[in-house]
């Protein structure tokens, strides 16, 4: 357990819930909907569960991305539950913990980036298509169609889905392989980000929670 220095939870934050007596390793999207001096209100979802979810005392976990830094697993009890005017139910917080960025943030995308370009250590510039294949706060894999070197710079603008503003990225190639494909050799790569934005740090997290949640929700994880 880790005691934190600011709330985890904010008004309005997206979060993932599993409820403890139902299957702790099942998350479903949630929203914090309020917050008192004593208890964080969150949206319930609808679970075919009996008893009924949510009843008081139902221990759950909460999954939470906090902007700029990494993930936390929140363990909370439900103390109340309301229904006017819409579903809610109060925990109180008994602990968190500190889960690994990487590792929580990482999700299977199929993106193309709408631009790229690549520096080469040598300082040549040229255009460049990328196709990214899984996507964290922290960096991505992707294909690209022109031969990358570890060390190149990647300049990208790309646009997630169900955000309607695109972001740019800068990243730092951290693997390359040269791969034989159906249209041509192309290259596979690893790139860690650098100099990210707080704000598109937060954007990146919170796409990739909402993508992870849908697929949990199709059977896909």
């Amino acid at each position: 357990m880790i005691t934190q220095e600011r709330p985890l939870l904010a008004l309005g934050q997206q979060v993932a819930l599993a409820i403890h007596r139902s299957n702790p390793t099942e998350w479903h999207a949630s929203r914090v909907a309020e917050i008192d001096e004593n208890l964080v209100w969150v949206e319930t979802p609808e679970l075919d569960i009996e008893p009924a979810w949510p009843v008081d005392g139902d221990e759950l976990f909460v999954r939470v991305a906090r902007p700029g830094d990494a993930a936390y697993t929140v363990h909370a009890r439900a103390v109340v539950v309301k229904t006017d005017p819409e579903r809610l139910v109060g925990l109180r917080i008994i602990g968190s913990t500190r889960s690994q960025q990487r590792e929580y943030f990482r999700v299977p995308v199929s993106i193309t980036t709408d631009e790229a370009t690549l520096t080469a250590i040598g300082g040549s510039r040229f255009p460049a298509t990328l196709h990214l294949r899984d996507l964290s706060a922290t960096g991505v894999r992707a294909h690209c169609d022109a031969p990358v070197s570890i060390g190149d710079q990647i300049r990208m603008r790309l646009t997630l889905t169900g955000q309607p503003q695109p972001i740019e990225l800068t990243a730092t190639v951290v693997r390359s392989n040269e791969r034989p494909g159906p249209a041509g050799t192309y290259w596979e790569i690893g790139a860690a980000f650098t100099n990210l934005a707080p704000s598109i740090r937060e954007r990146i997290v919170h796409f990739a929670l909402s993508l992870q949640l849908e697929q949990r929700r199709r059977g896909k994880l």
